[in-house]
């Protein structure tokens, strides 16, 4: 059922592990700018607006790959279902009912 689905299959992982990776760098981020700039208040090594980009950065990068893990993940499942849900279909026409044996049409 997967066959012609795996490349975009495979790019929503990958989205979703991009995503993932900036969640977690967004947690970093706020510990290395807590021990490093906050807590030391006259040595800050990096401007707090160079932080607050990178905060904002980060959060576009998630929100981005995020929408792509999902959309992209959304089209193999419903594509998938349509797939399962047409040969059930068929399968369903290609049966017999034993009632219609001796039907005359049009009586």
């Amino acid at each position: 059922m997967m066959t012609g689905f795996r490349v975009r299959f495979l790019f929503a992982i990958f989205s979703q592990l991009v995503s993932t990776v900036s969640k977690t760098s967004v947690y970093l981020l706020l510990a290395w700018f807590i021990e490093h700039s906050w807590l030391t208040q006259g040595q800050r090594t990096l401007p707090i607006s160079i932080v607050a980009l990178s905060f904002v950065a980060l959060a576009i990068v998630e929100g981005t790959f995020s929408y792509f893990a999902n959309s992209q993940a959304n089209y193999v499942a419903e594509r998938i279902a349509y797939r399962i849900r047409n040969n059930l279909y068929d399968q369903i026409q290609r049966l017999t009912l034993p009632i219609m044996r001796g039907w005359i049409p049009g009586t």
